[in-house]
């Protein structure tokens, strides 16, 4: 073995941050997952009860500086400089945490004028810090492009970097904080706050939102009953908690539609181990789901991280269009999944090829669900004409014959054409009413169908329609 040194130019470094990412919003879900990460060591410890984790994000447009705090485990200040300076060189491992390389907190450096560290651990009088001049940093990746220096990567690190120590009272506190100060004229869109509440609402691990009752709370009896957890932490933005942002109503390319249900579906390798799920939003799929609808697409997720955007499983519809009519989310949940850098794709391992091709057959039973659904709405259209119309309540019940996921559909589409008699007055005990009092109705009848099963709703909404003659 040669006993020569190996160097690491500094083009290691340049890499490493301002190479690191192609779209600047990927510094928060880095630093929001080494939040994560540190909260989970907390519970683990018993020096946070489950609940008590706490993530913070604050944007000073007026000072341009960004903070990423969060009340987790924090770094005792003997590990201190130790931890910072071991890039690339994470005590993380696969499948316990969702960072592992080491390398991601060096991503602000190509963002900002400095990048801090501070950290505090729960039982010690002293307040660790890293300041990094990013600014600095840069002009020496300049220097080093017109030929006057050629500096090591560790050379940079150091020439650039200053670690400080300061006392406190406060020696229960425990803490790690992120913060950039003075952000490039060029990244302001990091200062945004709708831009960056987007970019966390599916980036991040966030619960539901209240919206989405009573979907959420089926969404979480399905991952318990398979024995998984979806991870959710409290994280604000500007003091104001952030959650994904899903909820019943959508608009489509030809009208608006609804989620009245969810549905699931598992998947497991060869020996019948669970390797990934799905939740998906049963709707009349009337048509498209328009863009700039923030929750349109099945969602790939690993750690309730988001992979890549909403077009991550375009690729495995045979139509292009198949993903732009679902909403949902695909967990991934085998141990040794491994993201690339940016976390836009999972490695194409013999794990992700099973997957991969379990996820393609899957998706063709959606397409078929989608064209049955579409082809339903216009069955029902002519269902009352009277030329065509007993032809189309014949298809109808064919499809409604096929049960499964179509026969929810069609009752459910039967349904809205019953609320259009209702609405213009045809029924009997309707005429009674006004459109105002009808309406009314029509909702009630709404929350019922929301709230119950098909079955016990469709009982109940006849029963008062027979009360209401």
């Amino acid at each position: 073995m040669s006993d020569k040194e190996i160097i690491f130019g500094s083009h290691l470094l340049e890499s490493l941050t301002t190479g690191m990412y192609s779209d600047s919003r990927m510094i928060f879900r880095e630093y929001v997952q080494n939040s994560c990460d540190a909260v989970d060591v907390a519970v683990r410890k018993k020096i946070l009860h489950p609940g008590e984790g706490r993530i913070n994000i604050t944007l000073h447009s007026d000072t341009r500086t960004i903070a990423i705090a969060d009340n987790g485990i924090g770094i005792s200040s003997s590990d201190f400089e130790r931890v910072m300076m071991s890039i690339g060189d994470s005590d993380k491992r696969i499948g316990d945490s969702r960072g592992y390389r080491g390398i991601g907190r060096l991503g602000g450096l190509g963002y900002c004028k400095t990048l801090r560290f501070t950290a505090k651990f729960r039982g010690e009088n002293i307040i660790s810090t890293l300041e990094c001049d990013a600014e600095e940093m840069r002009r020496l990746f300049d220097e080093r492009d017109s030929g006057f220096n050629r500096y090591t990567a560790s050379e940079v690190f150091m020439m650039t970097s200053e670690f400080k120590t300061k006392r406190t009272d406060e020696a229960d506190e425990h803490y790690f904080i992120v913060e950039l100060e003075g952000i490039k004229d060029d990244n302001k869109e990091l200062l945004n706050y709708s831009v960056v509440k987007e970019y966390l609402s599916f980036t991040a691990p966030l619960p539901y939102s209240n919206n989405f009752e009573p979907f959420r709370q089926k969404i979480h009896i399905h991952a318990e009953k398979l024995k998984f957890r979806i991870d959710e932490y409290d994280i604000f933005l500007n003091d104001e908690q952030i959650f994904k942002p899903y909820s019943l109503n959508y608009s489509t390319s030809i009208g608006g539609d609804e989620i009245f249900d969810v549905a699931f579906h598992d998947f497991s390798d060869d020996d019948g181990n669970i390797i990934a799920w799905m939740w998906f939003g049963l709707s009349c799929f009337r048509g498209v789901i328009k863009k700039g609808t923030l929750m349109r697409g099945i969602r790939l997720r690993r750690n309730n991280i988001q992979i890549g955007d909403e077009y991550e499983l375009q690729k495995l519809f045979e139509e292009d269009r198949g993903t732009n009519y679902f909403i949902g989310e695909l967990f991934c949940v085998y141990d040794n999944c491994i993201l690339n850098l940016e976390r836009t794709h999972i490695f194409n391992d013999s794990s992700w090829s099973v997957l991969e091709s379990q996820i393609k057959q899957y998706f063709t039973e959606l397409k078929k669900l989608y064209y049955d659904s579409s082809r339903a709405y216009n069955l029902f259209k002519k269902a009352d004409d009277p030329y065509e119309g007993l032809k189309a309540r014949a298809d109808i019940e064919k499809l409604r014959a096929k049960g499964g996921l179509i026969r929810k559909i069609v009752d459910r589409i039967e349904t809205k054409f019953a609320y259009k008699a209702e609405i213009y007055g045809t029924e009997s005990y309707t005429q009674k009413y006004t459109p105002r009092e009808r309406a009314i109705m029509n909702k009630i009848f709404d929350v019922i169908r929301s709230s119950l099963d098909n079955v016990t709703a469709e009982r109940l909404i006849k029963r008062i329609r027979s009360t209401l003659k």
